[in-house]
């Protein structure tokens, strides 16, 4: 499936540089039967359209720290892998931030897992 976050499955630009960062991706609701939630695998890439590496962090569905996965993004280096199946319950919120503006493109989609 496309990220929500996304224009026809084209890239989100990660516009923010703090916590709480531009949407990449929602789904679901919570469960009210007691029902097991939904479960979904992101696969993210990215690509730094910057001439200096640019530090990444997305956000599982939160800001602990248990919630971040950070990588560093290099310059002139393409398509980089960032989340490769990561399996999460629905609800699930994903934002991310970037230490510069405008110059990390985030590309993905999200599979019933």
């Amino acid at each position: 499936m496309i990220l929500s976050g996304s224009t026809k499955g084209q890239g989100i630009s990660v516009a923010a540089t703090s916590s709480g960062g531009t949407v990449i991706d929602t789904r679901g609701e919570a469960p009210e039967d007691g029902i097991e939630a939904e479960e979904f695998g992101y696969y993210f890439f990215a690509v730094n359209n910057h001439d200096s590496d640019v530090l990444l962090t997305v956000e599982f569905g939160g800001t602990a720290a248990n919630n971040l996965i950070e990588k560093t993004i290099k310059a002139g280096e393409g398509l980089v892998t960032v989340v490769n199946g990561l399996k999460l319950a629905a609800p699930i919120a994903v934002t991310a931030f970037a230490a510069t503006a405008d110059k990390i493109m985030l590309y993905g989609d999200v599979r019933r897992a």
